[in-house]
């Protein structure tokens, strides 16, 4: 596959949002980031692709990896050739957007009233 445009990740990202695309978590390649709630969390979405969002403390930090059909852009491609998509990825590290978009929820880490 060709490496795909800005657009193509930014439609992904906001059809994902949108609920025109579904994600499911990979649990087994999850596990130890779901259990310490730190690491890199893989989801693979209906349309083929695979996501990997980086959590820091239970909650969404940033977006690691996309990959399809045997090309990965990582963490620091993302940045350098897709600033769209990096700056646009951002806003899941709100609370309420690490969990409707993303299902990640902190459950060792509580917020003080």
């Amino acid at each position: 596959m060709k490496r795909p445009t800005e657009n193509d990740l930014m439609k992904l990202l906001q059809n994902i949002e949108k609920g025109k695309i579904s994600i499911t978590l990979d649990e087994k390649t999850s596990a130890h980031a779901q259990e310490s709630e730190n690491g890199i969390y893989f989801f693979d979405t209906s349309t083929k692709w695979r996501i990997g969002v980086f959590v820091d403390c239970g909650w969404v930090d940033y977006v690691d990896s996309i990959s399809h059909g045997g090309t990965k852009i990582d963490y620091r491609q993302l940045q350098e050739y897709y600033p769209e998509v990096e700056e646009f990825s951002q806003k899941y590290r709100t609370r309420e957007l690490s969990e409707k978009v993303w299902g990640i929820k902190a459950k060792m880490y509580s917020e003080f009233p």
